[in-house]
């Protein structure tokens, strides 16, 4: 057994053992991850675990999916993915990101071909809110919004916080202030999806 598959070997093992929240892992030690029946996103490093989503969290991303989704069949500009996970790279200081948002979506030009990897950084990611991990406190919602972030650092041209608790849209564009979207407002594709708009009382309803 050469030292590399013994190093491998060491790695299951240990991950077999214990999924250590405090502890930070590399690309290749998330990859190995058992399956315990959770599911987490690493964010610089750490080994963050996403609850199982309810029910209007569920409505209004089945709603957003369903209407990117015909809006593709006609105007196949690229594709969007539900609940996949996106590798973002590495941070400066080596730790490493990959996120599952809610919806991330590719343009045409940069879709890979199908298969068993994480999928490159999307030019649109969003992330519909849920009430208790993301919305039940300043603190939460600043690491829900620190999360937009980190796709915009990783390429990311578009980035939606989708709020169900109050029925607001934040836009993210690198270097920019956020735009936030309210009422019966129209959220719209923009360069990425030329034509797409959905009307914001359509979304919530």
């Amino acid at each position: 057994m050469s030292l590399e598959t013994e190093t491998e070997v060491e790695i299951e093992l240990e991950l077999e053992e214990i999924i250590d929240l405090e502890r930070e892992y590399t690309l290749e030690e998330y990859v190995a991850l058992p399956d315990d029946g959770n599911t987490y996103e690493l964010i610089e490093g750490k080994l963050v675990m996403r609850p199982v989503t309810r029910d209007r969290h569920g409505r209004v991303m089945s709603r957003l999916y369903d209407a990117m989704r015909d809006f593709l069949k006609t105007k196949p500009v690229g594709e969007v993915w539900l609940t996949t996970g996106f590798n973002l790279g590495k941070k400066p200081n080596g730790k490493d990101n990959v996120l599952g948002p809610d919806l991330g979506f590719i343009i045409a030009s940069r879709v890979p071909p199908e298969a068993n990897e994480y999928l490159p950084y999307p030019d649109l990611a969003i992330e519909v809110w849920s009430r208790d991990s993301d919305l039940a406190s300043p603190s939460k919602l600043a690491k829900a919004r620190k999360k937009l972030q980190i796709y915009l650092a990783a390429g990311t041209t578009l980035a939606w916080g989708i709020n169900p608790k109050n029925k607001t849209v934040e836009i993210y564009r690198q270097g920019q202030a956020p735009k936030i979207l309210n009422g019966s407002a129209e959220l719209e594709g923009e360069e990425l999806l030329p034509g797409f708009k959905i009307n914001l009382t359509d979304l919530f309803k």
